[in-house]
C-alpha cells in the first residue's frame, strides 16, 4: 500500500509513503487515503507469461494440456484479481489504475 504524503504548496503530492499491509483491508473511506489519485495494481497471477518459470517448464514436460486443477487455479486467481480491481476502484478520488499481470491467460487479463 502507498499513501500520499503531505502535499506540497501547490497541492500536488511530491512522493509516496509505503505502508506494509493488506490492500484488500485498506478502507477507502479512511482519511489517510483521501488524496489517493492513482493505484498500481499488480495482483497475484498464474505467472504463465514468465518464459523460464519453473511452473511453465513443469507444465510443458507433463504435456501441459488444460487440466481441471490448473483451470480451477486460473479461475480462482481471476476471481481474486477482480475483487482487487473493484477494491482499487472504490477509492473515491482515484483517477487512474494501472493493472498488470504476467499471465497469458485471457481470464486474468480481461
Amino acid at each position: 500500500l502507498l499513501a500520499p504524503p503531505p502535499s506540497s504548496e501547490d497541492g500536488d503530492a511530491v512522493s509516496v509513503v509505503p505502508i506494509h499491509g493488506d490492500f484488500l483491508r485498506a478502507d477507502p473511506s479512511d482519511p489517510m487515503f483521501a488524496n489517493v489519485r492513482a493505484v498500481m495494481l499488480d495482483p497475484s497471477c498464474s505467472g504463465s507469461g514468465i518464459v523460464n518459470s519453473p511452473d511453465r517448464r513443469t507444465d510443458e514436460a507433463g504435456g501441459g494440456g488444460g487440466n481441471k486443477k490448473e483451470e480451477e487455479r486460473i479461475r480462482s486467481l481471476s476471481n481474486f484479481q477482480l475483487v482487487a480491481l473493484k477494491h482499487a476502484m472504490s477509492f473515491p478520488n482515484v483517477e487512474r489504475i494501472v493493472y498488470s499481470t504476467c499471465s497469458v491467460h485471457e481470464e486474468e487479463n480481461e
